[in-house]
């Protein structure tokens, strides 16, 4: 498995290393990713609108890491990527006025997502593989987690939304993730109480919901045997 960075200057050129060799190529399209290829950074130091489907395309079965660092994201809407396990974004943006549909991507096992603006969660209702989500310092001010119903990823392991002025209430959905570890939903605009439901979380070790409006009975955390950490400072 060979990995192909690519970064586009500022003028938008672009230059590629992969295997100790350094290519210069004159725009983003002309980019020729080798069949070995299957992960891809993508670094951009332009204000030049780009398109890495220019260089990925919209179906791509090869692909199987992705990182993207200062680009806009909604390409991504839609595409078929069968095989990608991981996906990282960070100091992104989007341009959609809807949430990006990441549905094309069942094997998704890690969605990555720092400093960046997107307004809204990626649609990961089918991505049935994902283990971990984590969102970072990003702009999801657009959305509340009740507005996806993501009770089918059950082999969530890590669920980390911290610092992005999310809303809504704690989904109830939550329940259904068996093989929950860590929740980490800390400094976002979160509501309501934590539902007794989430007594069917066995194995969770780290409950952290610091820096929200939440309120209420808490009793709850007496049934989760497994847990080792629990922050709830900064809220009522």
């Amino acid at each position: 498995m060979y990995k192909l960075d690519i970064t586009v200057l500022h003028d938008g050129t672009v230059s590629t290393y992969s295997r100790g060799i350094t290519i210069e190529y004159s725009s983003l399209k002309d980019v020729l990713i080798p069949d070995d290829v299957s992960r891809v950074s993508i670094v951009s130091y332009t204000d030049l609108s780009i398109d890495i489907t220019d260089v990925i395309g919209i179906h791509n079965d090869q692909l199987k890491e992705l990182f993207l660092n200062t680009v806009d994201v909604s390409p991504l809407n839609g595409a078929k990527y069968n095989n990608l396990t991981t996906l990282r974004m960070a100091s992104c943006i989007n341009t959609l006025d809807d949430r990006i549909d990441l549905s094309g991507c069942p094997a998704l096992g890690l969605l990555h997502v720092i400093d960046t603006r997107i307004g809204l969660l990626p649609d990961i209702t089918a991505c049935t593989e994902l283990c971990i989500v984590v969102a970072q310092r990003s702009d999801l001010s657009n959305d509340s987690l009740n507005n996806l119903d993501l009770s089918a990823l059950e082999q969530m392991q890590f669920f980390i939304i911290d610092h992005c002025l999310i809303q809504g209430v704690l989904p109830e959905y939550i329940q259904h993730w068996s093989k929950l570890l860590a929740l980490s939903l800390q400094y976002n605009m979160l509501t309501g109480g934590i539902p007794q439901s989430y007594s069917k979380l066995a194995k969770l070790k780290r409950l952290s919901l610091s820096g929200n409006k939440l309120e209420g009975d808490i009793s709850v955390i007496t049934t989760l045997n497994e847990l080792f950490t629990l922050n709830l400072p900064d809220s009522d």
